[in-house]
């Protein structure tokens, strides 16, 4: 069956189905409509036959029962009235007396005898049949005829009888007329069947064969135009992929070049031609997937997907250019939203990407606003409605025709501000129905316009309950100037159970913060935003965290802008705008587990019973050698002794094997990844009775919604890669204490192996020598390396880009993932982060099977890591030099 559900088509040049053209058959229709005819006429016949036959039915009883009455009542009453002229048998005085009967034209004939049955008197016609036979005063049909007859008494004396007949000649005729009346009913019928024959054969058919030719025809034209079109798709969507292979590797190596050390003007003319080939690489990709749209050859690929992350990686995506122009770009996803769904999650970011992308495009001042809810929903299915509002010029009813046109820009002058193929929304709708849904817009001119794309899901799983923090019910300050921001991170901090309050600028949060101390209810929270109206944030934020006052502090800054003020505190949070919930979340968590020992008024954590832990044994499980390196020695530094186990199943076996007061859990694994082992690890315990052991997932996925995944599977906290010596030690204060300590003597303990020279080296020994620009760009400073990891680096990487980079020669999608994985945890470990971002792009490609694009991938990891590798190496010479 094609997709509008017929029949498979004759031939390729036919445009009708079998079914169809049977539709279509002159002899079919022929026999259809004389049926119909015959149907027709025939229920027409019966309704008439049916009336006529019950009227009839209705008048004849009635008739016949006056008939006979008439017969019976007459006899009886001229035998009275003949009694004196019978008994003197007086001809004369009986015709006389009956003559009023024979006026009646019922009445046929009238018989008078005398009792010894001599006739006295006849009127009539004369009947075949004895007149006076059977019982006097009965009725009785004689030549069709009703007869009765009576004796004439005159005291108790017979005069003699008289019979009378009456004619059912009336009866009779009303059956002839019901008879005629069918018989020209049938004959109607016969000649309007006819005449419809006639027609169908006359007028009807010759139009239908006209039809036929007519339709062949233009089967013939649209077949041979739809071939030309199908034939200039194929090349260009051929030509598209073409083009975008070898567009690729423009970009990635201008990406090298500007990594390079080029001088002022040299970098500006590669940033040219990076620019260019960007905008160029759009408009293939916008011809590539119209072109694969018109061909019919685009489907799309349900899977499982993460709602908020991918909504969120696209508002982040976009936010540079957005706070580029000064506008804001917001997200907020509806709590009734689930968390993860199944549908095409990439067809779904390409869509919402145009749409947020045009928002901002076309949006010159105010904010740009993604919202997603909740449309139709049952148990297992749901409609996720994405909406993107924006304060642009608006759209006119004339350029509302004209959006989802190919081609088609609703400013076509050549003087149009912003550039554009014209096919972004129709691309982005064509998308949008293959997922099961639309693109919908409202928009009115001076006021901005309202795009909503819906597509239909399969709910997979739900979002996990809002957790409340200790401190609820206590104060929050939101300093921001702007209202949809503010807003939003009000609802967020309302489900959380805060108070969020208002101010929008720093002088008047100043006024709020004093006047909130003076009444003994100080702010437990304070998040100011850069900038603000009047100026001062920056300003603000440091005061407030260098200040007595036990209140956590944020500043609020668009994404891509570094806060240098030498003033400001180092530990002061700086979140990025648009905010991340599970940022937020973070901030909050670390500013409510504070240490016991400040003033009541601080935020914190549940007081505990017992003091912070020293010297417990943790269980540190990843698969990569590097990570596993940097876990032991962050968590020898921190007084831990450490075991390491390669994956989830011994990490299974080590548990069941020794008591262990935290363990550190690697996400993604070889045989059995950090969820499923941590499920077995909390079925073991339930079944054997053992006390829960702390979980801290260690993930290289900081996303939204990360938090719920490893706390449903069972762990208790999450720390993103790369580890930070902090951020572990606030983790393993929050879930091990003293008292919950192994105790015991000393165990055996499988180690990581160290030497002398892999000695930790302190934060203050001097950096190599190469540019700052070069270590900014290459390693991040705010990684501390020893020098166990940076020659763990040095040893494994080059084995495992050869292993890559053969993986990509045989293009293996699945070994390359894997093995791409492995390298970004080690490249995390170390800070190497342009190397982490071609670890996950190489990803990326083996997942979309672009095999090109991950040899380009893997050839420019190739050339990054020399250069990594050269500042890694003189950072350990400067150590050695130094100690």
């Amino acid at each position: 069956m094609d997709p509008l559900g017929r029949a498979p088509y004759d031939d390729e040049t036919s445009l009708l189905s079998r079914e169809e053209r049977e539709q279509l058959s002159t002899r079919r229709i022929q026999v259809r409509l004389v049926a119909f005819s015959v149907g027709l006429l025939g229920m027409v016949s019966t309704v008439i036959f049916l009336l006529v036959s019950q009227i009839f039915g209705t008048l004849t009883p009635p008739l016949q029962r006056d008939l006979e009455h008439k017969a019976l009542r007459g006899a009886s009453l001229l035998s009275r009235e003949l009694d004196l002229a019978l008994l003197t048998e007086d001809r004369d005085l009986i015709a006389r007396t009956a003559r009023d009967y024979v006026s009646d034209t019922d009445v046929l004939a009238i018989v008078a005898v005398s009792p010894d049955g001599r006739e006295l008197y006849h009127h009539g016609a004369r009947t075949k049949g004895d007149l006076f036979q059977g019982p006097p005063r009965t009725l009785r049909t004689v030549d069709g005829q009703l007869v009765a007859w009576s004796e004439v008494r005159l005291e108790s004396v017979v005069a003699g009888r008289v019979a009378l007949v009456i004619s059912t000649e009336r009866v009779a005729a009303g059956d002839r007329l019901r008879l005629r009346i069918l018989a020209a009913t049938a004959a109607a019928g016969l000649l309007a069947l006819g005449a419809a024959l006639l027609f169908v054969n006359l007028y009807v058919v010759p139009i239908l064969r006209i039809a036929r030719a007519t339709i062949r025809r233009l089967e013939q034209t649209t077949v041979h135009a739809l071939a030309a079109t199908r034939l200039k798709s194929e090349f260009l969507a051929n030509m598209s992929h073409e083009i975008r292979t070898p567009m690729n590797g423009v970009l990635a190596m201008s990406d090298l070049l500007m990594r390079g050390g080029l001088e002022d003007r040299q970098l500006r003319l590669a940033e040219i031609i990076r620019t260019s080939a960007r905008s160029l690489l759009t408009i293939i990709d916008d011809v590539l997937d119209f072109s694969k749209i018109e061909a019919g050859k685009y489907e799309i690929s349900p899977a499982p997907f993460d709602v908020r992350t991918a909504v969120r990686d696209v508002v982040e995506l976009l936010a540079p250019r957005a706070h580029g122009k000064g506008i804001e770009l917001l997200c907020r996803v509806a709590e009734g939203v689930p968390r993860v769904v199944q549908n095409d999650v990439d067809r779904f970011r390409q869509v919402i990407t145009n749409l947020v992308g045009n928002a901002v495009k076309f949006t010159e001042r105010g904010q740009v606003i993604v919202t997603v809810d909740v449309g139709a929903r049952d148990k297992e299915h749901v409609d996720l409605v994405c909406t993107v509002a924006d304060s642009g010029p608006g759209i006119s009813a004339d350029g509302l025709g004209k959006l989802f046109v190919s081609f088609s820009q609703v400013d076509a002058s050549s003087t149009r501000q912003h550039g554009g193929t014209g096919l972004g929304l129709a691309i982005s709708q064509s998308l949008a129905q293959l997922m099961g849904g639309e693109i919908t817009v409202e928009s009115k001119l001076g006021v901005g316009s309202t795009f909503s794309v819906r597509i239909a899901c399969d709910v997979i799983e739900e979002l996990a309950p809002t957790p409340q923090f200790v401190a609820a019910g206590k104060r929050a300050l939101l300093v921001d100037d702007n209202l949809p921001t503010r807003t939003l991170l009000a609802a967020q901090l309302e489900r959380y159970g805060l108070k969020p309050e208002a101010a929008t600028t720093a002088f008047d949060a100043m006024i709020q913060l004093e006047t909130a101390i003076m009444e003994g209810a100080p702010f437990a929270v304070v998040f100011v935003a850069e900038p603000l109206v009047g100026g001062g944030a920056v300003e603000l934020a440091g005061a407030i965290a260098k200040s007595s006052t036990p209140t956590a502090v944020a500043l609020l800054v668009h994404s891509g802008v570094r806060i240098t003020d030498a003033a400001l505190p180092s530990e002061l949070p700086v979140l990025a705008k648009p905010l991340r919930e599970s940022d937020v979340f973070d901030f909050l968590m670390n500013a409510f587990h504070v240490a016991d020992n400040q003033n009541d008024g601080a935020p914190r954590a549940p007081r505990r019973t017992s003091s912070p832990a020293r010297g417990g044994h943790v269980l540190a499980v990843d698969d990569n050698e590097i990570n596993q390196t940097v876990a032991f020695e962050l968590l020898l530094e921190l007084g831990y002794t450490v075991d390491v186990a390669g994956n989830g199943l011994e990490a299974l076996t080590a548990i069941k094997r020794g008591h262990y007061d935290a363990v550190l859990m690697d996400c993604q694994m070889p045989v059995l990844d950090g969820y499923q082992a941590t499920r077995e690890i909390r079925s073991w315990e339930a079944a054997e009775g053992r006390p829960r052991v702390p979980i801290i997932a260690l993930t290289a996925h900081a996303i939204s919604g990360e938090r719920e995944k490893v706390l449903s599977a069972g762990m208790d906290d999450y720390l993103t890669k790369p580890i930070l010596g902090a951020s572990l030690e606030r983790a393993l204060l929050r879930h091990v204490t003293n008292e919950s300590l192994s105790g015991g003597p000393p165990r055996q303990r499988r180690l990581v192996q160290t030497t002398a020279r892999a000695r930790r080296v302190t934060s203050d020994v001097p950096l190599p020598t190469p540019e700052a620009s070069e270590r900014r760009d290459l390693l991040d400073p705010a990684v501390r390396r020893s020098v166990k990891v940076s020659e763990l680096f040095l040893e494994l990487v080059p084995a495992q880009l050869e292993g890559l980079s053969a993986a990509c020669r045989d293009g293996a999608n699945e070994l390359i993932k894997t093995r791409a994985h492995k390298l970004k945890g080690g490249c995390l470990s170390v800070g190497a982060m342009p190397m982490t971002a071609v670890c996950l792009a190489l990803d990326q490609a083996a997942v979309a099977g672009d095999d090109v694009a991950a040899r380009q991938h893997a050839e420019t990891l190739s050339d990054l890591y020399e250069q990594t590798a050269a500042l890694v190496r003189a950072e350990l010479a400067a150590r050695v030099r130094a100690s």
